[in-house]
């Protein structure tokens, strides 16, 4: 079931009943076994999308036991509902000119739906048919749903809406076992109480339809209309159109052949026979063509029925309802096969521009997708080179203004030994060596919630209490520092495949912090502290960590300490 019934079914409980009870109503439907993935964000539904039928069904359960009313009471209002989703949705001057009274509105409903589901091909339509009966009219409803309900509050709302009437539904046969349709009997009330106007066509005189009597020969009838057929009381046909005498000849069918033995009535819902159609002379009728080959043959034949008075036969003017190019080649048929005052050449070509128009927006969307993944890798590089808000800032095009960190402990450390490594060992091998060590490194500054600078060659800076401001900046350091020392023993000296040993400085104070060029910008930290720590680091011992006074200050007792 499309997902438009079950919106407009959440319209009519946030409308009606708030927004928190349809919120209980989803959660009731989660509890009754609705899958969770069926339904959108917010708890929403998207109209174009195809759900599963028990979603529909789910939700009027839920909907029962938590507003307290019976299936029948929230479908009638649903109706109701659905009338004026279809009005918001831009159906409303369809539906205001689908038929000038009530009855023809209820008469050309089948042709409604019949249209609709080109657009919506997977839309499995309930059929509409209307009768007479003592002077009350009999609207007969077909559906594969127990969803009856809902045609009460729709012709309630047409009649109100639409007419300005106030109407009576109620059923007379409820389809259950014994019928396979629901008939409903409607019966006017009066006029409704709320301001109505509607356009009323002025009367005139008949027209002159022609000069003189102008004879067509049946070889220029049926060219003129190529899908067209005949046939008399015993439903034998006598003339077919152009067009058909094509499709029957693929079928190796002839003249003498039956309708019901090539065609299957669809719509409207009756059994078929001559004094039955002409009950039904008015109703839009679909026959499906019954090929002899078993390739898929699903064409679709819709149009109206015209009785012959003079020779007492039946004439059935109709249009083949083609949704694709592929349902003209699948029924070995040519747009040339359609008349050119036909609507439905159009319609084909404006479906191909519709599904060439779908493509396209599916391969916008395909691209939009892959830009929001790649753009979201580019976040990630830049959230590793710069801190979020400068990386924010930049991508807004605004400046990175310097910012003054009064408490801030800095790391610095490097390869005891490196420059022989990189004189005594090729490069692929000292990269490697930097790669590995550096990617333990990179761990641990996860783990310990510092701020990772820069590595120039073997020297890595870290520092931590910026650009996020934290009291134990210096414990998180030394913590890092430990790590480093701990991690840095699994690295080989590709010289002598030893492990290798680095030398840790550690100092804190006050920086200041700022974004340094444009094209390639770097998160650069200035002041003493900066300068100090690097010198305890290279006035330090390999395997050891160095800190100053002022980091020893917070009371950090890690490892071996010396005292600068």
């Amino acid at each position: 079931m499309y997902g438009f019934v079950n919106s407009a079914l959440e319209k009519l409980i946030r409308r009606r009943f708030g927004n928190d009870k349809w919120e209980e109503v989803i959660e009731e439907a989660y509890k009754n076994g609705m899958d969770h993935h069926m339904i959108g964000p917010n708890n929403s539904f998207q109209i174009s999308v195809v759900y599963d039928e028990p979603v529909t069904f789910e939700i009027i359960k839920a909907a029962t036991e938590i507003l307290g009313l019976d299936a029948d009471a929230i479908l009638e209002m649903f109706g109701e509902q659905f009338l004026l989703w279809c009005q918001e949705s831009g159906y409303a001057k369809t539906l205001q000119l689908l038929g000038r009274t009530l009855k023809d509105f209820l008469t050309n409903l089948d042709a409604l739906h019949d249209h609709l589901s080109i657009v919506y091909k997977d839309m499995n339509a309930p059929s509409f048919r209307c009768t007479e009966e003592n002077g009350m009219l009999l609207l007969h409803y077909y559906s594969i749903r127990k969803l009856d309900s809902i045609v009460i509050g729709v012709v309630k709302s047409v009649g109100r809406e639409l007419y300005g009437i106030e109407v009576d539904v109620s059923f007379v046969v409820r389809k259950d076992s014994n019928h396979d349709h629901s008939v409903f009997s409607i019966k006017e009330i009066g006029p409704c109480s709320t301001t109505f106007c509607r356009t009323e066509v002025i009367q005139q005189s008949p027209p002159v339809l022609f000069d003189k009597p102008v004879s067509i020969s049946p070889e220029m009838f049926c060219e003129i209309f190529p899908f067209h057929l005949i046939f008399d009381h015993k439903l034998n046909i006598v003339q077919v159109g152009q067009s058909f005498a094509v499709l029957l000849a693929y079928s190796n069918y002839g003249l003498d052949k039956n309708l019901l033995e090539i065609f299957k009535l669809e719509r409207p819902h009756f059994e078929p026979s001559f004094e039955a159609i002409l009950n039904h002379i008015n109703t839009i009728y679909v026959l499906r063509f019954i090929g002899q080959h078993d390739d898929g043959n699903t064409l679709r034949l819709m149009g109206q029925m015209i009785y012959l008075e003079q020779s007492n036969r039946m004439l059935f003017l109709c249009s083949p309802r083609i949704n694709s190019l592929e349902d003209l080649e699948s029924n070995k048929m040519y747009i040339s096969d359609i008349p050119i005052h036909d609507a439905m050449r159009a319609l084909i070509i404006m479906k191909v521009e519709q599904d060439m128009i779908k493509e396209d927006m599916n391969m916008l969307q395909w691209t939009r997708n892959n830009l929001d993944e790649e753009m979201g890798k580019m976040k990630r590089l830049l959230n590793d080179i710069l801190p979020v808000p400068a990386m924010e800032a930049l991508m807004a095009n605004q400046r990175v203004e310097a910012e003054l960190f009064e408490s801030v402990t800095v790391l610095f450390s490097d390869i005891e030994g490196f420059t022989k490594i990189g004189q005594r060992c090729e490069p692929e091998d000292v990269v490697s060596m930097l790669n590995e060590l550096y990617q333990l490194f990179d761990l641990t500054v996860g783990w310990n919630g510092v701020y990772k600078v820069e590595t120039i060659g073997d020297a890595y800076m870290v520092v931590g209490g910026l650009p996020t401001r934290y009291e134990n900046h210096a414990e998180r350091v030394c913590d890092q520092a430990l790590d480093m020392i701990h991690y840095s023993e699994s690295v080989r000296n590709p010289v002598d495949g030893k492990p290798i040993k680095i030398r840790v400085g550690i100092h804190s104070g006050k920086v200041v912090a700022g974004v340094v060029g444009n094209r390639m910008p770097r998160y650069c930290l200035f002041g003493d502290t900066v300068n100090v720590a690097s010198r305890t680091e290279s006035n330090g011992e390999a395997g050891k960590i160095q800190v100053t006074n002022s980091t020893y200050k917070y009371n950090i007792v890690h490892a071996v300490i010396f005292v600068l």
